[in-house]
């Protein structure tokens, strides 16, 4: 590496890629691959298993000598009812006591785009936006892989099945806080990110984690802004009906959203169990319950 090319990388900062995995094994190798071929690698993979012991006791083949990878394993009693916010405020807070500048969370779904590190990395170093910025670059949609080969982590956009082209590199959108923000693929400053206070451990699962995560990015006096030529790639996964505790974990969360933010999430899941009268309101209550 020249002097020169030294110099940025170090000006840049240390650089976490952050994950949480239950289970999801195969997916989870398609995301280290992707990582092994970006233009740039993270200085560390941080790995957070949720009721996943092969993930928290370093069974599985995700290391690399060109990055450090640190797993840990998040507390949970109850596998139906994943922890998946504080699973990413304990990676968080892993990587920033391993010298972390930037925090890039990732799916373990979702395969990093070729420069999705290089791209995040350069983004938070600018000063465009009110701190603290959460960086939220696209997520594209793969076919089922190949029963052979799996994925082409070289050349992904080619499979991408999306009907909507490819932001273009130099695209920006500040979000406005009543939006759910997509949360496979975001990133900010660990100084953001303690500014922040991190994600709220009461919600169970991922919905409205992350919409709830922009609301606080917007009540701190932050910016939300949707990037292009940050792409990550979602693995395929068949679509499954919610089962009856999907359905409570979901009206769980509805109220804990609305009793921070005194109003409904913005996620299709929950949108439809409203509009189905799976879920309904029960004023005498206050709160959202199941029909």
């Amino acid at each position: 590496m020249t002097t020169d090319r030294m110099t940025t990388a170090r000006e840049r900062g240390r650089v976490a890629v952050i994950t949480a995995v239950s289970g999801q094994h195969d997916e989870l190798m398609g995301h280290v691959g992707g990582i092994a071929v970006g233009s740039r690698v993270p200085d560390l993979h941080v790995v957070i298993g949720m009721a996943d012991p092969d993930v928290s006791r370093g069974r599985l083949p995700i290391t690399s000598d060109r990055w450090r990878t640190i797993t840990r394993a998040a507390q949970t009693t109850d596998p139906a009812r994943l922890p998946l916010a504080a699973a990413r405020n304990l990676g968080a807070t892993v990587a920033m006591d391993a010298g972390a500048d930037v925090l890039i969370f990732v799916s373990v779904r979702c395969i990093p785009g070729p420069r999705l590190v290089e791209r995040y990395a350069d983004l938070v170093g600018t000063a465009d936006h009110t701190a603290p910025v959460l960086w939220c670059g696209e997520v594209r949609e793969l076919p089922p892989p190949s029963p052979v080969i799996g994925y082409p982590v070289y050349r992904l956009e080619p499979q991408a099945v999306d009907v909507e082209p490819l932001l273009p590199e130099g695209y920006r959108e500040v979000e406005v806080a009543s939006r759910a923000v997509f949360g496979d693929s975001f990133a900010l400053t660990a100084e953001g990110f303690r500014g922040t206070g991190g994600f709220c451990p009461r919600f169970r699962g991922a919905e409205g984690v992350d919409e709830d995560f922009a609301r606080v990015v917007s009540s701190a006096g932050g910016t939300v802004v949707r990037v292009g030529g940050v792409p990550a790639y979602r693995q395929f996964r068949p679509a499954a009906s919610p089962g009856e505790g999907d359905v409570h974990r979901l009206v769980r969360n509805a109220n804990v959203f609305a009793e921070r933010w005194g109003r409904t999430m913005s996620i299709e899941e929950w949108e439809a169990l409203v509009a189905t009268g799976v879920a309904q309101r029960d004023e005498k209550r206050g709160r959202w319950v199941v029909a």
